[in-house]
């Protein structure tokens, strides 16, 4: 690029200033890219999503934090595998929301949120258990492909333990089987059930029916998993986040946005 508008220099008495107004216009494109940040990211709800405000709870966040270090961030949104896989090309510097996780590929930023991972369930059967993997094992537990559960549970699911779990594309398909009774239960973040069933219409015949567990199977905390090659960003981006009140960002999006009571016994 620079040598092509060297090379225009001398041709045209208006050369010299057409070439500096390029070369100003390219050396700011480069800076512009230089201070973008490319993450990608999954159709989450309230956590990420394209259409969801302010990009959702967890894009909120992050896109604050690297403001704080004149980065700009900038979203791809893919189905949760391709999210992953596709993290470090193209320029892509990562992914989020992740659970913790121990990667030789990926560089995991300090915890900016957590996931209370329960299960769904229909208030005309009530789950009870103590042991998730004893006393869920026989039952009809709908799943997410590609979504981590719990150590205990995934092991058991890849071993196959638990015969009649069902493996659906998102939550929402899960939410709807369980609704009709073809499900027992349902593995699902908290905030994602109250989130589908207050804007999904294919579960407005469901919203008596659908209901929260009042045991936890996990709370597992969030992170952005920064591609191998970026230490830097990564330590950058942790000390930015340790000097805000994290829980207070989150808080005060979903107060913005109307999301209502935060706590798992609230959604029974």
């Amino acid at each position: 690029m620079m040598e092509k508008i060297g090379r225009l220099i001398g041709r045209h008495p208006w050369s010299r200033l057409c070439a500096s107004v390029a070369m100003a216009m390219a050396m700011a494109t480069q800076s512009a890219k230089s201070a973008e940040v490319l993450l990608n990211s999954l159709e989450w709800p309230p956590f990420s999503g394209a259409a969801l405000p302010e990009n959702g709870a967890t894009v909120s966040v992050v896109r604050e934090i690297l403001s704080t270090l004149g980065r700009e961030l900038r979203v791809e949104f893919f189905p949760w595998a391709r999210a992953v896989k596709t993290a470090c090309r193209d320029g892509a510097s990562g992914y989020f929301p992740e659970y913790a996780l121990d990667s030789d590929v990926f560089l995991l930023s300090a915890s900016f949120g957590a996931s209370n991972l329960g299960l769904a369930e229909h208030a005309d059967a009530p789950l009870a258990w103590t042991r998730p993997v004893e006393d869920l094992r026989d039952l009809r537990i709908g799943v997410v492909s590609g979504y981590a559960n719990t150590a205990a549970i995934d092991a058991a699911i890849d071993a196959g333990d638990w015969p009649y779990v069902r493996r659906s594309v998102d939550d929402a398909t899960n939410l709807r089987l369980l609704g009709a009774q073809r499900l027992d239960g349902a593995i699902v973040d908290h905030r994602v059930l109250a989130h589908l069933k207050r804007t999904r219409p294919d579960l407005a015949p469901y919203q008596a029916r659908l209901r929260f567990n009042d045991r936890l199977l996990a709370t597992k905390t969030l992170h952005v998993a920064f591609c191998g090659d970026q230490p830097a960003l990564r330590q950058a981006f942790d000390d930015a986040l340790r000097a805000r009140d994290v829980p207070a960002m989150l808080d005060a999006y979903f107060a913005r946005h109307s999301y209502g009571a935060t706590s798992a016994a609230a959604l029974r």
